[in-house]
């Protein structure tokens, strides 16, 4: 059965940031992007979600509303 995404918590933020500095198509130059970004992401301008295997998440998205 595959794992099901599900909304994005604060707890989530140190595994999606974990996430975001693995990736190779897309990497971070800088550390512009902090775990204290992902807050208002996640609960105001927008919402995340996220995927876990056994307790870690693998993968993430997030949609914002700021146009």
């Amino acid at each position: 059965m595959a794992n099901r995404p599900r909304q994005a918590t604060r707890a989530d933020i140190p595994g999606m940031h974990v996430v975001r500095l693995a990736v190779r198509e897309n990497p971070l130059t800088t550390s512009a992007i902090q775990e204290k970004h992902y807050v208002p992401a996640i609960e105001s301008t927008g919402r995340g979600w996220v995927i876990e295997e056994p307790g870690e998440v693998v993968a993430f998205a997030v949609g914002s509303s700021i146009s």
